[in-house]
This record gives structure tokens, C-alpha cells and sequence, in this order.
């Protein structure tokens, strides 16, 4: 200690560092427990939030299933006004677009199978390659086959044709599916059971909206009554000429 110039001695004091340390200690573990509870409420956010994005995204994919399986009116159950609501509520106006658009369709081909299933005659589709895509129940009823048996046919509709007259009834088939139509072409036909049978046909080109070949429509129609009554009034025109004749050559010999 100096005081004045002169040394009069000299004193030392000391501070304990135990109160430091363990006040640092504490420091570093409430720091070690605030950054747990940090992670543990941040991994508890992340799970709540995760676990309902799944659960908004599997109702969304199932319901996606569901439309793809026939379900056209599963709709997605809303709950808020969150982005993925927004996006649900998008999937639910879509579903409603589908479902309405199916139903037309339905209600369409009700209407075509009314037409077409209960028509007379037979009428058929050919592809752009010639083979069946479609034909109506009345095929049972004019030929004996099912729907079942002419879809299974490679070489439809040559089966039904008598075989005198499939080359000719060929060559008009082929020049029907090159775009030439033809109605009141008549031959002859040959049912399951060998019966054989006059029909007269109709084919005609169907075209999309851009004028792409769809193939072939084609109707027959049973003519055997009056291919018959036909036959019986030329025989009795000739059966009156002979008869004439006979008179004339009659009169003139007399």
C-alpha cells in the first residue's frame, strides 16, 4: 500500500468463484431445458400439422379412388377457409362437373339402347377395319345368333351371308367402307339353322366431328315376303303370257 510516496505494507483479498460457476451452470441449464422445450413444441407443431395435412390429403386421394371407380358422388368434407379447404372445395366442384357429365352420358345411351335394342331390324357397327363393335339384340330373332355369337365372329358378317352371294355382297361391303353409301341393296341370307332368306341393307359412313372414319352403320331388313310375293307375280305374268300365247297360237290355227 503506498501513500504519499512511501510503501506502508501490502494487502490482498480474494473472491470465490463458486457462485460464478454455479451460476453459470444454472444459466447453461435453463438454456439446455428452454432449447428442449423449443425442439419438443416445434416436433409437437410439426406432428399436429403433418398428421392433419395427411389426413386432408388421404380424404382428397380416396375420394380421387372412389371417382375412379364409379363413386361419382363422394365429396371431399370441408372445414375451414385453409388453402387445402380451397383445394378440396376445387375437387368438389370437379366431382360435380364429372357426376353430371356421367349422367348425361347414362341417360344418352338410355335413350340409344332404347332405340336401337327394340328396333326390327338389324343393325350393326363395323370398325374402319371391318370388325364388330356393335349389333342389337334383333339378330337373335332374324338369324338365330346371339350378340355373344356375331362379336365372336372374325369374318362378320360374312356367316350370315348365303354363299352364293357373299363374293358380290363383299365387294359392296368393301366399297361401303371406302366411304360409298348404298341403300336397298338385296341378297340373300342364311340363318344358324341353315334357312336361307332375302334381306335388303343400308350402310352408311360414321364420321366424328373432324370427319375421321368411325366406321360402318348397317341395317338389314327381312324382304322374304316380299321377295315371294315378287317371285309369284312374275310367275303369274309368265304363267299369262304362256297363256296368251297359247290362245294366239290357238286362234291362229282355227
Amino acid at each position: 500500500v503506498r501513500l504519499a510516496g512511501h510503501d506502508y505494507g501490502s494487502m490482498e483479498f480474494a473472491l470465490s468463484s463458486e457462485q460464478i460457476v454455479a451460476a453459470r451452470q444454472r444459466v447453461v441449464m435453463q438454456g439446455v431445458l428452454v432449447s428442449l422445450a423449443v425442439m419438443l413444441a416445434s416436433w409437437l407443431i410439426l406432428w399436429v400439422a403433418a398428421t392433419w395435412l395427411d389426413r386432408r390429403f388421404r380424404a382428397i386421394a380416396n375420394a380421387s379412388a372412389r371417382i375412379s371407380g364409379g363413386d361419382y358422388k363422394v365429396r371431399v368434407p370441408l372445414s375451414g377457409e385453409h388453402e387445402l379447404d380451397r383445394m378440396a372445395g376445387d375437387f368438389n366442384r370437379m366431382a360435380v362437373a364429372i357426376e353430371e357429365q356421367v349422367n348425361q352420358l347414362r341417360e344418352s345411351e338410355q335413350r340409344f339402347a332404347a332405340i336401337a335394342d327394340y328396333t326390327h331390324d338389324v343393325e350393326f357397327w363395323l370398325s374402319p377395319e371391318g370388325r364388330l363393335l356393335w349389333i342389337n339384340p334383333s339378330v337373335k330373332r332374324m338369324f338365330g345368333y346371339d350378340v355373344g355369337q356375331c362379336m365372336a365372329m372374325t369374318d362378320f358378317p360374312m356367316p350370315l351371308i348365303y354363299s352364293a352371294d357373299r363374293a358380290a355382297t363383299e365387294v359392296r361391303l368393301v366399297h361401303a367402307m371406302q366411304g360409298g353409301g348404298e341403300s336397298g341393296y338385296v341378297f340373300r341370307a342364311c340363318s344358324n339353322d341353315g334357312t336361307v332368306f332375302w334381306v335388303q341393307t343400308s350402310w352408311q359412313q360414321i364420321r366424328d366431328a373432324h370427319g375421321v372414319s368411325l366406321g360402318l352403320r348397317a341395317s338389314l331388313h327381312d324382304v322374304d315376303d316380299l321377295k315371294n310375293v315378287e317371285e309369284k307375280l312374275r310367275q303369274t305374268v309368265l304363267d299369262l303370257r304362256m297363256a296368251e300365247g297359247l290362245k294366239t297360237r290357238y286362234l291362229e290355227e282355227s
